[in-house]
């Protein structure tokens, strides 16, 4: 992977503390990589249809922020500047008790194949 590693560590530290925070006791999160996507998806309380279109604002947290009063509203927002900057996509979708699932899309110039470009 062709990227920072101190920004790529950023966005993945984010994306994982919102899984394990909004996750359900002895749930799992699932990590995969396809391609060019790495998807981090935990089966945890979800994010309301309401609120999915707003997770990347500056500032907003959501329902589940403000009942668990521990949401800044500045994590998801960063890690997407972040990516953004990187030239890369952080898209979120989630069913509201059912899960969230983070896919960071990485450009395919990135990627590395057998050592090379």
């Amino acid at each position: 992977m062709l990227t920072d590693k101190k920004w790529l560590g950023f966005i993945l530290r984010q994306v994982i503390f919102n899984a394990l925070k909004y996750s359900n006791p002895n749930s799992t999160i699932d990590i995969t990589w396809r391609q060019n996507q790495l998807t981090i998806a935990d089966h945890g309380v979800g994010i309301s249809a309401s609120d999915l279109p707003r997770v990347f604002e500056p500032g907003f947290t959501g329902e589940n922020g403000r009942q668990q009063q521990a949401a800044t509203g500045m994590g998801l927002y960063m890690a997407h500047q972040v990516a953004t900057l990187l030239g890369e996509t952080l898209a979120i979708v989630s069913t509201e008790n059912s899960g969230t699932a983070v896919t960071l899309t990485f450009q395919k110039e990135h990627l590395r194949l057998n050592n090379k470009l």
